[in-house]
């Protein structure tokens, strides 16, 4: 019988023991809602809302939570945690319309607080604003379109062109990713035939707000991706010798890797041009071999570098006289004199400025700068007007990286345009 007892004894201190384990540290299941958010105020933003408000003082609270409908009437929720009085509601596209938002507390057992209503008129979305500034025109293999985005807001352009079969369909490079950078930018779109198109773009951000359409008609211009097989160095004889350009390459890494066809893009390791650390030389030369009017060149970044060792401002020079001086010592003879600049003169010293699609400075990149440096290539534009030739010399003006311009990679070079003598 007393071995009964003490069982039963220590039974109950190990359930009463259980008991208060699984309390502890936790707040007690109740059903009670915490109090209701007030004061609340709000600053209208593109597409957005910015909520502020007061908490109520319960200490149980774990969120509070906005619930607010879009345009296209689906119901979207947005929470912001206890220690945080603001919160912010996205996804907005027409502006100037009265939208009810609908603002409760939640507690740590789900409780809810009584709905708090307030009416919120939030800016457009900027879709509606980048579509007017949107225009096209026709380009050496595509056509160019350019836009402004004056708002910090990140939208997508859509291009698309009509096919044999009346068919609007979408183009190699079509969704052209637009950062809010308020300055105006383009981006031209190639792979297209050389015929009269009909070619319509739009607006739409990642909440499917989408604009009106821009619709144009353009014949591209024609061009071809010129045959690297026969590019090659160059050492001009010249005052100082044909010695003078030596190229100074990191072992392996000669300036014959950037024709050879490899790049990130299609190949896995670091097949690229690389000068030597330290080298003063910002300059590169080479004969193509063949006279052709340039309407572009396309440049891979070396893998994994992304934009740390090209150049943020880029010269590319052209010329048929193999006596010029393309070295970076101009004291013989500028190199003004016998080249002639064929890109658009856009920043320091008249360079290219080298596109990036987040418009983030310096070595900062996303994903998006990666795939566009290192898998798309780098489309450097060359000018309308620019002469037939057959030398060219690639000039870093200044870097991404701020350091040497002597110090850089090149994984790969394209060059397009029209043969005009093979």
């Amino acid at each position: 019988m007393r071995r009964l007892i003490n069982i039963a004894f220590f039974a109950l201190l190990l359930l009463a023991s259980c008991k208060e384990e699984s309390n502890y540290g936790q707040y007690p299941v109740e059903s009670t809602p915490p109090g209701k958010v007030t004061n609340i105020e709000y600053e209208a933003l593109p597409g957005a809302v910015k909520l502020k408000y007061e908490l109520p003082m319960d200490k149980d609270l774990l969120y509070v939570k906005a619930a607010y409908q879009l345009d296209n009437k689906e119901w979207k929720e947005a929470k912001a945690s206890a220690y945080t009085n603001e919160l912010l509601l996205e996804g907005f596209g027409v502006g100037d319309s009265t939208r009810q938002v609908r603002v409760t507390a939640v507690d740590v057992n789900q409780n809810e607080s009584e709905v708090a209503l307030i009416d919120v008129v939030p800016e457009a979305s900027p879709v509606y604003e980048v579509i007017k500034t949107v225009s096209g025109v026709a380009t050496f293999g595509g056509v160019k379109i350019s836009w402004t985005n004056p708002k910090d807001f990140n939208v997508i352009l859509v291009l698309n062109r009509e096919n044999e079969a009346g068919q609007m369909i979408q183009p190699v490079g079509g969704r052209i990713y637009a950062e809010g950078n308020g300055k105006e930018d383009s981006r031209s779109i190639q792979g297209i035939d050389s015929i009269m198109t009909r070619f319509t773009v739009h607006v739409e951000d990642r909440w499917g707000n989408r604009s009106s359409k821009y619709e144009f008609m353009a014949k591209p211009m024609f061009e071809e991706l010129i045959d690297k097989s026969s590019f090659r160095r160059w050492n001009p004889s010249n005052a100082q010798g044909t010695d003078q350009i030596k190229y100074q390459a990191w072992w392996g890494y000669d300036i014959e890797k950037i024709w050879d066809g490899l790049h990130p893009g299609n190949h896995s390791s670091d097949n690229c041009y690389s000068t030597v650390q330290g080298n003063k030389e910002n300059r590169i030369t080479f004969d193509m071999v063949s006279q052709i009017k340039p309407s572009r060149m396309k440049l891979w970044a070396r893998k994994n570098y992304k934009y740390s060792a090209i150049g943020e401002y880029i010269r590319v020079w052209g010329s048929n006289d193999p006596e010029g001086l393309p070295t970076f010592d101009q004291t013989v003879e500028p190199i003004e004199k016998r080249w002639t600049l064929l890109t658009e003169e856009q920043g320091p010293k008249g360079g290219y400025h080298v596109y990036k699609p987040s418009g983030l400075p310096g070595t900062q990149v996303t994903s998006g700068d990666v795939q566009y440096a290192e898998v798309d290539g780098i489309d450097i534009y060359f000018k309308a007007d620019a002469p037939t030739v057959r030398y060219i010399c690639i000039e870093m003006v200044s870097m991404w990286s701020g350091g040497s311009t002597g110090s850089y990679t090149i994984a790969e070079v394209d060059f397009y345009g029209q043969y005009v003598k093979k």
